[in-house]
């Protein structure tokens, strides 16, 4: 074989292939007789020449050449050496020149040779104006469609894409907007997002990045531009979760991976710190076979109360299962002025962004936010409807991970206190939460 080739292989997105490119830059080297390596297989998936992501990799080819290695580096098109203008693809083609080497494009011979420095150039205008362009059509399909009110892009979680009569997309809640509103309010009521997470099967991150979606209140943005959603949360909650999220975002350490949550987490509170005032949770301990009180506050210390966990659990169960009270749901409605102050502050912060600003605008929204705050409160009404069956019934026909979301969404409240002798159990205080704001 006369000469060593280098193959340069690189495509733009996840949706091209490098296979497509491989059969045409082969068959270039077969009919050449130039040798090939993996080891000079240089591919780039995704790798955007514009932010210079490509630049580690032509080094490698430079420091190939200048070493001997390879000859020649062979690649499929002009426009896939590079994409950022005219001169940049002249540029690698004099510096693989000057490293001892040549580039040649196996599906545009008219580019190779030493005096094709005019027909590179060309190629590559064409190539950058036929991106520019693809570039400016999509922009500008991308307008036209939120000019008229269509969604774009991919529907967040709970939401799907559905097409109106007219054409136009909108996305509407589907069947995961009632897990989307439970997400909203667990945070809101202060559990934190890891043991959200562990008991919806999701990463905390993908808990967090829920919460701060505007979209959940009615409010998607794409780029600088706002268009109005069906809510699947009011304004209040959405805001409420918000401000929650800051004191949630830390996670616990010291907790194996994999291992299934224990049933009173959240719910469990350590008795003596309540007998001093003090609203100390306990968690699971690190060998799993105690629940622990873990104190207050970013530095946690906790008193040092721990109970068996089958103990405590088996103490729980039997008395929520022998529990003949009857169910009730309580139906709250919050203040009414909450979900228009959110709306009106939320496009008051619209206008302030929008530039140029209508300061005119600007002024008559303030006016509208500080007239709803100076209204007088309406106060929570509430209504309470039984469910035809006991706590009891209830508590034994859910399963282990349905019994720990039911005490978190019904909030129920356990206090623990140590065995007094070495044949007592433990000593439990309930607090029933069987209801449930709406």
């Amino acid at each position: 074989m006369s000469e060593q080739a280098g193959r340069w292989i690189r495509v733009s997105t996840g949706r091209q292939d490098e296979k497509s490119q491989l059969p045409d830059v082969d068959g270039w080297c077969d009919s050449h007789d130039y040798g090939t390596s993996p080891d000079t297989l240089y591919q780039l998936h995704g790798a955007s020449a514009s932010k210079g992501k490509q630049d580690k990799m032509w080094r490698r080819v430079l420091d190939d050449m200048r070493a001997g290695r390879i000859s020649v580096l062979v690649c499929w098109k002009l426009d896939r050496l590079d994409r950022r203008g005219i001169l940049a693809s002249l540029a690698m083609v004099q510096q693989a020149r000057d490293a001892g080497g040549r580039v040649e494009f196996a599906t545009e011979p008219q580019y190779n040779g030493a005096n094709a420095e005019l027909q590179q150039a060309f190629g590559a205008y064409v190539a950058k104006l036929e991106s520019d362009t693809k570039s400016d059509r999509s922009k500008a399909k991308h307008a036209a469609l939120k000019a008229a009110g269509s969604f774009v892009g991919r529907p967040p979680f709970g939401y799907s894409l559905v097409e109106t009569l007219d054409g136009i997309k909108v996305i509407e809640p589907n069947s995961d907007a009632a897990l989307v509103k439970f997400i909203f309010e667990r945070i809101a009521a202060g559990e934190s997002l890891r043991d959200v997470g562990e008991l919806l099967s999701m990463w905390p991150r993908t808990v967090q990045v829920i919460i701060r979606r505007e979209t959940y209140k009615g409010r998607h943005h794409h780029g600088a531009d706002v268009l109005t959603v069906p809510a699947i949360v009011s304004a209040e909650l959405w805001r409420r979760a918000n401000d929650r999220l800051t004191g949630t975002t830390r996670g616990r350490r010291g907790r194996s991976e994999g291992r299934q949550q224990a049933l009173l987490t959240s719910v469990l509170y350590c008795g003596p710190c309540h007998d001093r005032g003090i609203e100390s949770p306990m968690y699971r301990s690190g060998n799993g076979s105690y629940y622990r009180c873990t104190g207050t506050g970013p530095k946690r210390r906790g008193c040092g109360n721990m109970i068996q966990l089958d103990q405590v659990e088996y103490q729980a169960v039997t008395h929520l299962a022998a529990d003949r009270r009857k169910r009730t749901i309580t139906i709250s409605v919050a203040d009414s002025r909450a979900d228009r102050i959110e709306s009106a502050r939320d496009a008051l912060q619209d206008a302030m962004n929008a530039r140029p600003m209508d300061a005119a605008r600007v002024a008559a929204l303030a006016a509208e936010v500080a007239q709803i705050e100076a209204e007088a409160p309406t106060g929570p009404t509430s209504r309470t409807i039984e469910t035809g069956e006991t706590i009891g019934q209830h508590w034994q026909g859910l399963g282990r991970d349905e019994r720990r979301a039911w005490l978190l969404r019904d909030g129920w409240r356990m206090w623990a206190w140590k065995p007094t002798g070495k044949a007592d159990a433990p000593m439990l205080a309930f607090v029933p939460g069987y209801s449930m704001a709406a």
